[in-house]
């Protein structure tokens, strides 16, 4: 064995901003700082909308926490001789940020999406074929990416 990695929490994800009456909606609260230094920025929260009566924005992502990152790799020799103190099914990832409110009934902002978390994470190209894991989708990026 040669390492034992343990990853942090990801930052919480902003607010939404606050949708405007009849003018301009309100900007999304920036997303939360890495509690520590092995940890991920946050997502900012959604703007708000212009309008009267305009709509919140949606909530910032929840910052993402993994041990390690890859790409197009194989984690094999990574699995075998690492130690993850912190399973798989305990979420690190950040928290979402809620939605911004409005004074338009049914025009708050949805909340944000909480951060992916897990100890390797594999990124794989989609970009060509477009397919994906169950769990994730393809990016604008070309890359599948957690979540539906």
């Amino acid at each position: 064995m040669f390492n034992v990695i343990q990853r942090g929490m990801g930052g919480a994800g902003g607010q939404g901003g606050i949708g405007g009456q009849g003018g301009l909606g309100g900007v999304g609260g920036f997303g939360g700082g890495q509690p520590s230094w092995i940890s991920s920025q946050a997502g900012k929260g959604g703007d708000g909308g212009n309008g009267g009566p305009g709509g919140g924005g949606g909530g910032g992502a929840g910052g993402p926490s993994f041990d390690i990152m890859l790409v197009n790799s194989d984690a094999g020799v990574l699995l075998q001789d690492n130690l993850f103190p912190i399973s798989d099914s305990v979420p690190t990832g950040g928290q979402e940020g809620q939605g911004g409110l409005s004074v338009g009934t049914g025009s708050s902002g949805s909340s944000g999406s909480p951060g992916a978390s897990g100890s390797i994470w594999i990124f794989r190209s989609c970009q060509s074929s477009q397919t994906c894991p169950q769990d994730q989708h393809c990016d604008a990026n070309g890359v599948c990416v957690p979540g539906p």
